[in-house]
């Protein structure tokens, strides 16, 4: 249902970089939301439709695969860093 939902808002133009409003976690992106709460089916949808991985929240700078890590998903966490090609890490 989640996904469904969240397909529909993407086909009617949602912007999936956009940072959520004001009294729903406004510091983050749906990315974190969905990668921090475990919807995999969700983070995949949202990483096919451009959602960027280096967005980082705005109140701890994490970015959605820090929140996968963080949160104990590793899954999530390593399907968005083999994805995340754009970033430089630090060693």
């Amino acid at each position: 249902m989640l996904t469904r939902a969240r397909r529909l808002l993407l086909d009617a133009g949602e912007d999936p970089n956009r940072y959520n409003p004001v009294g729903a976690h406004s510091h983050t992106t749906p990315l974190h939301q969905a990668a921090g709460a475990g919807h995999y089916a969700v983070v995949r949808l949202l990483v096919e439709r451009g959602a960027r991985l280096d967005l980082k929240d705005i109140l701890w700078q994490a970015t959605p695969a820090d929140w996968a890590r963080h949160a104990g998903r590793t899954a999530i966490e390593a399907y968005l860093r083999a994805r995340d090609t754009g970033s430089k890490r630090q060693g």
